[in-house]
């Protein structure tokens, strides 16, 4: 038997956005027949070296899931974003490459996958035609997209900690809270 430590998906969040740059976000939801619905958040950044010779983006869902059900059905709709599929609508897709999950085995499930393009993606590109594609794919109910400006000096010199979760709130709604005490929006 290994000793292995809980994750703590809110600090992987922060790390992982140390990393990258972050461009955007979006809730969604997948519906279940009978059953309530998964809530959850997409994450699209893309990494802080623009000099980098491979141009992605990535893309991180976080869900609620309270059972294995809801568990199984974030697994197969996140399994529908692959690299055939999304290169037949989104020419500039080269690949998709998809990490393991975290929080498997808690009441969130967070994955990443991160798209490889072609060449480097504007605003435009994104919000016109990477994520209508992803969206229409995964047959996920999002919401709008919300664009983040450049962070405030005070916000970039000097990173918070994360938001402690209410008694409780769901891993959603405090990396919601979270995004949300740290950058300006744009929303467009």
């Amino acid at each position: 038997m290994s000793d292995q430590k809980p994750i703590d998906i809110m600090q992987e969040f922060v790390d992982l956005y140390g990393k990258e740059e972050m461009l955007a976000f979006f809730d969604f939801s997948v519906e279940r027949p009978g059953r309530p619905a998964i809530s959850g958040l997409c994450r699209i950044s893309r990494p802080k070296s623009r000099g980098a010779k491979m141009q992605y983006l990535s893309l991180t869902f976080v869900a609620d899931t309270a059972d294995e059900d809801a568990r199984t059905a974030i697994a197969a709709v996140l399994a529908r974003l692959e690299t055939d599929g999304l290169r037949r609508v989104v020419a500039e897709v080269s690949e998709v490459v998809t990490m393991p999950t975290m929080g498997g085995a808690t009441d969130s499930y967070v994955a990443q996958s991160d798209i490889l393009l072609d060449s480097a993606p504007d605003k435009q590109f994104i919000a016109m035609r990477l994520l209508p594609a992803v969206r229409r794919l995964m047959q996920v109910k999002p919401t709008e997209v919300v664009w983040w400006a450049e962070p405030e000096a005070s916000t970039a010199s000097k990173p918070r900690p994360p938001v402690a979760a209410e008694s409780g709130s769901s891993i959603v709604g405090s990396i919601k809270n979270y995004l949300s005490s740290h950058f300006r929006s744009d929303r467009g």
